[in-house]
């Protein structure tokens, strides 16, 4: 199997479970730090220098690059079970913890790496910081779970033999840029167990949140306008994700904690991963509104309501 020219397949799954509720509202909720302006100034470049892919590769589009034999950089980083039971050819498998974070450091800054996980929720929040250290990496949409398995022809590129990174491999970064996303890891495993585990909150913690109506938190929607106008989350507000987003997070509050979602938590993803890197706190809503590809989750699925 190739190693460093094989593929590098990258996806964070971070396990939620039950916590006492001063655990939920303490570390997890809290930035990794505030950012120098080394680090605010790379993530803002990824924003306003956003190209028309936007982070994402399509699930389809991954295998039917593997299928036509592509040399392609994949890195997968579910957690190991998951990728001995059967991963995309040539990837690699960095799972979420300190494997990950050492490993931030020698992923080229040449060519694209295609990063997924179990739905695309937390491989997109890994894309944008390996974006912000100069890798240019895409998220795959929907993941493995909800994508890629999914994907017809998926299992002729389907494997059960690791790949690994090449060990001589080292690639130049900014420390202060590789410092914060370290950070960022070391506080996503600080976070394990309380309700906004991974930077996500459930729709039902959500839900109270938004009902509380104590000025603590900010819905912001990474929707399109079109979308938006169909039906928003109350109080919401419109920061669609694309060219030009750059201008519009300028003005988020840093007193509050921005509640951000899209369709299935995808898009809210990497700009929850750009807005904590700049040291605001905010959290994704896990599975966004939903959508028909991670029906029956989601906002619209739980039963709560939209408005126009």
């Amino acid at each position: 199997m190739k190693r460093a020219l094989a593929a590098l397949g990258l996806c964070l799954f971070i396990g939620v479970a039950p916590a006492a509720r001063r655990a939920e509202n303490t570390v997890a909720s809290a930035p990794a730090g505030r950012p120098d302006a080394v680090v605010e100034a790379a993530v803002m470049k990824c924003l306003a220098d956003m190209p028309d892919h936007q982070y994402f590769i399509g699930h389809r589009e991954i295998v039917d690059k593997l299928l036509a034999g592509e040399p392609m950089l994949i890195v997968d980083i579910r957690q190991p079970d998951a990728y001995a039971k059967g991963h995309l050819r040539g990837a690699v498998n960095l799972p979420f913890g300190p494997v990950l974070a050492q490993s931030l450091g020698r992923l080229p800054r040449a060519g694209e790496v295609f990063v997924y996980c179990y739905s695309g929720q937390s491989s997109a929040q890994t894309v944008m910081l390996l974006n912000a250290l100069g890798v240019p990496a895409r998220s795959v949409t929907y993941g493995w779970n909800l994508g890629i398995s999914k994907v017809e022809g998926a299992a002729a590129v389907t494997v059960s033999e690791p790949s690994e990174l090449s060990a001589d491999q080292a690639c130049p970064t900014t420390p202060s840029v590789l410092e914060a996303c370290e950070a960022y890891y070391d506080q996503l495993i600080a976070g394990r167990g309380t309700r906004f585990a991974g930077n996500m909150i459930g729709e039902a913690d959500a839900k109270a949140l938004l009902d509380a109506k104590d000025g603590t938190a900010l819905f912001v929607a990474t929707q399109s306008p079109e979308e938006f106008a169909k039906g928003r989350i109350e109080g919401a507000l419109n920061i669609p994700w694309g060219k030009g987003v750059d201008r519009l997070v300028a003005g988020l509050p840093k007193d509050k904690k921005l509640v951000v979602y899209c369709g299935s938590g995808q898009r809210s993803g990497l700009l929850v991963a750009a807005l904590r890197l700049m040291g605001l706190d905010a959290v994704s809503l896990r599975n966004g509104l939903g959508t028909p590809g991670n029906y029956p989750a989601g906002w619209v699925a739980k039963g709560y309501s939209l408005v126009q």
